[in-house]
């Protein structure tokens, strides 16, 4: 059986202290972070352009929280994520997903396997954006 190649992608923000959200929970800080460009400058990949480069996103149940928060169907904002298939690690085997995000399902394990089962799933070649777990 030929080996699945699977590629991680990290896309993140973080604090100087190592977290995203402050202490109640707020990343209203990402608001005020938003660099001063000069014209023909960019940061590099949009979220957009990085969606449209992935087949699966991971992502840990803390940041999945604070997705659906923000975002529909909970939140106001629209679901930043399309149809892109996105896992959610947790051991948090009372944890549900609103039954509305059909392409969201709920998994856990240590990374190789998540990569393995994602390949199996998705095929031999997996771009995969990982969020912060």
């Amino acid at each position: 059986m030929a080996k699945l190649e699977c590629r991680a992608t990290v896309y993140i923000a973080t604090s100087k202290d190592g977290y995203i959200a402050d202490k109640d929970g707020s990343v209203e800080w990402l608001n005020n972070c938003v660099p001063k460009l000069s014209e023909g400058e960019d940061c590099g990949k949009s979220l957009e352009d990085l969606l449209s480069s992935v087949d699966a996103i991971v992502m840990g149940r803390k940041t999945f929280e604070s997705v659906i928060k923000l975002c529909q169907p909970i939140g106001p904002h629209p679901w930043p994520y399309r149809k892109t298939p996105l896992l959610v690690l947790t051991n948090n085997k009372e944890f549900k997903v609103p039954e509305s995000l059909d392409t969201v399902s709920l998994g856990s394990g240590d990374p190789a396997a998540v990569m393995a089962d994602l390949a199996l799933r998705h095929g031999a070649k997996v771009r995969l954006f990982q969020d912060h777990i």
